[in-house]
């Protein structure tokens, strides 16, 4: 990859000849006039077991951009990168569906994903929130384990790469840490304390108010649409 360039790629995914145009086709940037540069802010690095990440910046006149491309390097016998991928876009489809927060997606091409770059590790937040902010957040975490449960997602852990923009709780990995949808037949006090054990790991303090919500939400959450 001597000769790869981030505008090379982003010409290349959309068939533009210029980066203006090319970040306007995948709606990165509203109007091709507003572009300013491309900032690189971390070259190609091991990111998880089953990616590689590029991280830039598109600075435009109205506001800096930061996104994200992410290379699946996944393996599974007899099953392309390419498909491997596109089952994790069906998995945060089926999450976005159900009301879980999930990086705004540009492109797919190549068994890479152009996205949004969520800025902060939801612990980080976390430990920083207080008040409604921090029962908001609470909330979210104890909705996205009652989807899981409701879901049937069994994997490895879908609770250590959360990410947030501030004050939402933002689903990043799509890959084996998630797992497949619809395997579990009746796991949903694990969902909630894989949840519980995941604040306290972090050593973020919740109160017994809080955890009493979070069990009422995730219930919730949980039982949504059974039959």
């Amino acid at each position: 990859m001597s000769n790869w360039t981030i505008e090379r790629e982003l010409t290349e995914i959309t068939g533009e000849q210029t980066i203006p145009m090319a970040l306007t086709k995948l709606r990165v940037t509203t109007d091709s006039r507003l572009f300013l540069s491309i900032v690189v802010d971390e070259d190609w690095h091991r990111s998880g077991a089953e990616t590689y990440c590029f991280s830039f910046t598109v600075r435009t006149t109205e506001a800096d951009i930061p996104l994200v491309l992410k290379a699946c390097v996944a393996y599974a016998p007899n099953t392309s990168a390419v498909a491997i991928l596109d089952t994790w876009i069906e998995r945060r489809r089926l999450l976005a569906a159900n009301g879980i927060n999930t990086p705004r997606l540009y492109s797919c091409a190549k068994a890479c994903v152009l996205e949004e770059r969520i800025p902060f590790s939801l612990v980080d937040v976390l430990i920083r929130a207080s008040g409604e902010v921090k029962d908001l957040l609470l909330d979210r975490l104890a909705m996205y384990a009652g989807v899981l449960s409701r879901a049937g997602f069994i994997g490895i852990d879908a609770f250590h790469d959360l990410r947030s923009r501030g004050d939402d709780v933002v689903a990043i990995d799509f890959g084996e840490d998630l797992g497949p949808p619809q395997m579990s037949a009746d796991r949903s006090a694990d969902r909630l304390k894989e949840a519980l054990e995941f604040l306290e790991r972090n050593h973020v303090p919740h109160a017994d108010a809080q955890r009493a919500r979070m069990y009422q939400v995730f219930q919730q959450e949980e039982s949504r649409h059974r039959s």
